[in-house]
């Protein structure tokens, strides 16, 4: 189609025949971990079906038969991540238990493979991740699938496993009750969020803070959770973000630049979530979603969402990499963005109560806001990686860039606070050795003149040498024992 030459978009609907969704949320450990020492530790919960630290080739799982997510991040982590960051072992992935929900415009449960994903400075990447293969969802379909994902108050039908039933009737009381009704399902007047929370995010908080985050007074718990989050955590919170990756639409096209002539307002509802205005015409919107286009894909970044769209990959095992691909660049681009807001949220609350903290306090903060700018900048893709412009466009499509700026405004105030407060402390110090120092010098002459007076007034009549010869022994003499305590009372400091 000519640009400038308006036309009406194709009379018939765009569905959308196989997609993989995946949602993913970021949050805090609460403290600075060593990913490869709590292997042992996650192996022993039942939660966990599998780990796999590219640092250590000898925990990856054996290669099962069929498709397996987990055994296919192996080898993309290595190509994608930058080098170091991967043999320093930062981070591991955990396959956690799968759920299975029910969601608008579903025919039956949507199987949820979950991954977990913990990296160093004490940050966890929680991954949903779900295939639709056998379903057919109109665009607004999707739109509203998300947005049931995010609201906050809304009803959620799943089906878990036995550890992860357990843990959520230690918090909600009448899901127990509502299994015992329908053994197939648990209904609950609760956000998926806060349902995988409980199931997914208390056990492994558990793990790595060691605490049992649970009371057996069922009315307490999510009162006592609460108050044990607040005390162990660095920056409460619970950020999603979801990743489309679209294969097949009906009708059938092979290219993605006929989809986007025949269907400009809904390609541009899918990046953008929202319904194009009507006075906006069909040939502006596809010379703006074509310039999103590269390489004959689609790899849209958004600040709450990203879009893949690839029509020409129809090899399984490349589609399979490119997806798995995708949600590693965005688990990159979310870690960094949650730990700039960790930095960012312990720098305002020390700006809020500075008046109350003492220099050890803002010398500890300040080291550990410079090991997380150091993790931050260590943690990106590697040059060579074919998603790493994508990479680039996500730090400014996400307001990563806007984010560190602020920071590091911040943390210069920090700094020079820190230091002036510390030449302050040690210009002190010194001037107070050198009084001290001069104090007992003056005070030995002081006693030595006080020795030689009594002396010659005692031996009288005394020559002037000897006079002499008595200050100076006696100046000494003082002086060695005065100098002897001050040595041994500095150094009990």
């Amino acid at each position: 189609m000519e640009l400038g030459k308006s036309r009406q978009s194709s009379n018939k609907n765009l569905i959308i025949k196989d997609l993989d969704l995946v949602y993913m949320s970021t949050f805090d450990l609460g403290r600075e971990v060593n990913p490869r020492l709590l292997i042992p530790d996650f192996q022993k919960i039942s939660l966990v079906k599998g780990v796999l630290s590219e640092a250590e080739e000898k925990t990856w799982p054996e290669r099962p038969k069929g498709d397996k997510r987990l055994y296919a991040f192996a080898g993309i982590d290595k190509s994608t991540y930058d080098y170091e960051f991967v043999r320093k072992g930062k981070f591991i992935r955990l396959e956690l238990e799968p759920l299975w929900v029910i969601l608008p415009g579903l025919s039956d449960f949507a199987h949820v493979e979950v991954f977990l994903s913990i990296y160093e400075i004490g940050i966890g990447a929680l991954s949903f991740w779900l295939c639709f293969e056998d379903e057919s969802l109109s665009v607004q379909e999707l739109i509203n699938l998300e947005n049931v994902w995010n609201i906050y108050h809304s009803e959620a039908k799943v089906r878990l496993s036995s550890y992860c039933a357990e843990y959520l009737f230690g918090f909600f009381p009448s899901a127990r009750v509502e299994l015992q009704k329908d053994q197939s399902q648990i209904t609950l007047k609760q956000s998926f969020g806060r349902i995988f929370y409980y199931c997914y995010v208390v056990p492994v908080l558990e793990v790595i803070l060691g605490k049992d985050l649970r009371r057996r007074g069922v009315e307490e718990n999510r009162e006592f959770l609460a108050r044990e989050i607040a005390e162990s955590i660095r920056y409460p919170g619970w950020s999603a973000y979801s990743v489309v990756s679209i294969r097949k639409t009906a009708p059938m096209y092979r290219t993605i630049r006929k989809l986007i002539e025949d269907h400009p307002r809904e390609t541009y509802s899918l990046i953008r979530r929202e319904v194009p205005p009507e006075y906006v015409k069909d040939e502006d919107l596809v010379r703006y979603i074509n310039s999103k286009i590269q390489n004959g894909y689609m790899f849209c970044t958004m600040p709450t969402h990203l879009l893949v769209i690839d029509l020409n990959n129809r090899d399984e095992r490349r589609f399979l990499e490119m997806k798995i691909r995708t949600l590693v660049v965005v688990e990159i681009l979310r870690v960094k963005r949650r730990i700039i807001r960790l930095l960012e949220y312990l720098l305002s609350d020390y700006e809020a109560t500075f008046l109350e903290r003492d220099i050890g306090y803002l010398a500890n903060l300040r080291d550990f806001v410079w090991k997380g700018i150091e993790e931050y900048h260590n943690l990106k893709t590697s040059a060579y990686s074919v998603y790493f412009d994508e990479y680039l466009k996500g730090l400014d499509a996400m307001g990563i860039s806007e984010l560190y700026e602020l920071m590091s405004r911040r943390f210069d105030y920090l700094d020079r606070r820190v230091m002036s407060t510390h030449i302050v402390a040690l210009a002190t110090k010194e001037a107070r050795r050198i009084v001290e120092i001069l104090s007992l010098v003056l005070g030995s002459l002081v006693i030595a003149e006080i020795a030689s007076n009594f002396a010659t007034w005692y031996f009288r009549p005394i020559k002037m040498p000897s006079a002499i010869w008595w200050t100076a022994v006696s100046f000494l003499v003082v002086l060695t024992i005065v100098m002897a305590v001050y040595i041994t009372v500095t150094r009990k400091r």
